[in-house]
């Protein structure tokens, strides 16, 4: 009996220390779950990076400045989403897009507006996108990196607005339909008052491109010919295109 109540007892004191072990794994793992918690919320700590891409123009330090981006970066604080409304709000950014990598990076990939000519305004000129919009405007130009439209001049538009339709319009058509090699070479478009468009290379030769129809394909002609031109080093004089069979006058 006295042996059985031993034995009993001695079960009853080698029990007791097994809950302990137990005990520090709940601790541990609280203290680490708060840690976690604590650095992911803090903005005091430096987790993950947030990476650009698609910019040339615009400097990263400027994305982030309008993204609301922190020099210490916490992506566990940062909203994709939110990002990505702040960066569409920007009229040098054609589209953004925003998105998580794993394990701890952020990735915006972003499509700049790139100016596809100069116009006259009344205070100065514009500079006008692809899509028709006003990117920027300057009371005068000091370095000209795209062409220039002249013969015409917009009223009463301002930076963030589209132009309207028109011969400025139609230009637009031309120009955005050339290939790079030959847009580089464009130096200026004319809009003449009895509604013909004549374009100037850099060489320089005129490029008559007669009324708005067909500026397309006007395009595709214009960048072939220049493109055939140059390769055989010809001197030239003019191009006209108003006409469907292209004709080219060479220099005397």
């Amino acid at each position: 009996m006295e042996d059985g109540e031993q034995n009993q007892s001695d079960q009853l004191c080698s029990s007791k220390p097994r809950g302990r072990p137990n005990l520090f794994i709940w601790i541990f793992l609280v203290i680490a779950l708060g840690a976690v918690i604590f650095f992911a919320r803090s903005t005091l700590c430096v987790v993950g990076a947030v990476i650009v891409e698609g910019n040339s123009s615009i400097a990263q330090e400027d994305i982030f400045r309008v993204a609301g981006i922190p020099d210490r970066v916490n992506i566990f604080r940062l909203d994709p989403e939110e990002i990505r409304a702040r960066l569409a709000g920007d009229l040098r950014i054609s589209t953004v897009e925003v998105s998580r990598s794993f394990p701890a990076t952020i990735v915006i990939r972003i499509s700049e507006r790139k100016p596809l000519f100069y116009v006259a305004t009344n205070y100065g000129f514009a500079e006008v996108d692809r899509q028709g919009m006003i990117l920027s405007c300057y009371k005068g130009l000091r370095q000209v990196k795209v062409p220039i439209v002249t013969g015409v001049a917009l009223a009463n538009q301002y930076v963030g607005e589209t132009i309207p339709a028109g011969p400025i319009e139609d230009m637009l058509r031309f120009l955005d339909n050339l290939d790079t090699e030959t847009f580089q070479q464009i130096a200026e478009v004319n809009i003449r008052t009895d509604g013909c468009f004549v374009a100037y290379t850099t060489h320089p030769i005129q490029i008559r491109l007669g009324t708005r129809e067909r500026m397309a394909d006007k395009a595709r002609f214009a960048s072939d010919i220049l493109q055939e031109i140059n390769q055989k080093k010809l001197a030239i004089e003019y191009i006209d295109l108003n006409s469907t069979a292209p004709i080219i006058k060479a220099k005397k």
